[in-house]
């Protein structure tokens, strides 16, 4: 211990309140050793309780920025959870109804125009979509890391206000009981961002899992890429320049080739000289035909 001691620091401070999880008794809490390298990257200590069907110990968190620039957000993906709230379902049927009271369909509109135009609408559609799904979600989350504070501030003004057991018995069960439904929901949220659940086939395979995982991460890593001089960018904001110019020209229009123009008319008018003499002579040869029948 001493020896573990020697090569750690604790990353709690001095004085910590102590925990108690049945009301019935009261245990400190342990410590939580780092070394001395990642010491100066803690960023936050947490202690809370959690569901008593989860575990019987109080939870002990710590944050740690790691401070790597290479590292992205990774891709972002809607929480399937929310389409069974009928409130959001309600919400967004409401927000997505404007795009098609805006983009209702005139009596002069071509036929070769609507393939275009539906999608166009559909793209802008998915958007929308995607924005208010996120928005929802980032509120949502917001909400519920609020709750998850204040009920735990509650809680803890139970604990040093009243020392009786009776007393303890009858105010920390109905909030403690809040308090583990709302953690329980958030915890939903986080195993779905680290890519625990699988919602769309319901798969629980440990490769798929190990799969989905590297792929996430290899997302989230920006390789190293060369700008418009040929060399190697090394900072996040030169590679982020890379990535938007890379595609701002991909996805902007270029002028017309006139040489391939006069080229393709080219083709065009050998084909169809072609094509008239063909049928000239077919016709020459079955008048000339049927006139040897007669």
């Amino acid at each position: 211990m001493g020896q573990s001691q020697s090569r750690s620091r604790n990353c709690w401070p001095p004085h910590w309140p102590s925990t108690q999880r049945l009301a019935l008794s009261t245990t400190e809490a342990a410590t939580t050793q780092c070394s001395d390298h990642y010491h100066p990257q803690v960023h936050h200590t947490h202690l809370e309780s959690v569901p008593y069907a989860w575990t019987d110990h109080s939870l002990l968190s710590i944050t740690v920025h790691l401070q790597r620039n290479d590292r992205g957000p990774g891709n972002w993906k809607a929480n399937p959870f929310l389409a069974k709230v009928p409130a959001f379902q309600r919400r967004l049927q409401e927000h997505i109804q404007e795009p098609f009271d805006v983009h209702q369909p005139t009596p002069d509109l071509t036929p070769s125009a609507t393939p275009y135009r539906a999608q166009l609408l559909w793209d802008e559609l998915k958007e929308e979509v995607a924005l208010f799904a996120k928005h929802s979600q980032l509120d949502r989350t917001y909400w519920l890391r609020k709750a998850i504070k204040q009920l735990l501030s509650k809680r803890n003004r139970i604990l040093r206000d009243y020392k009786n057991t009776a007393i303890l018995l009858t105010l920390l069960p109905s909030l403690e009981a809040l308090l583990h439904q709302v953690q329980g929901e958030y915890a939903q949220i986080e195993m779905l961002k680290a890519g625990k659940l699988w919602r769309e086939k319901g798969e629980r395979s440990s490769g798929v899992f190990k799969r989905l995982a590297s792929t996430r991460d290899a997302q989230r890593e920006i390789p190293a890429l060369y700008n418009s001089q040929g060399t190697l960018t090394t900072t996040h904001e030169e590679k982020v320049e890379v990535i938007h110019q890379f595609y701002s020209d991909l996805y902007s229009p270029t002028p017309p080739d006139d040489a391939a123009i006069h080229q393709l008319l080219g083709i065009g008018s050998n084909r169809d000289n072609y094509l008239f003499f063909f049928w000239k002579e077919k016709t020459n040869y079955l008048q000339g035909k049927n006139v040897g029948w007669k």
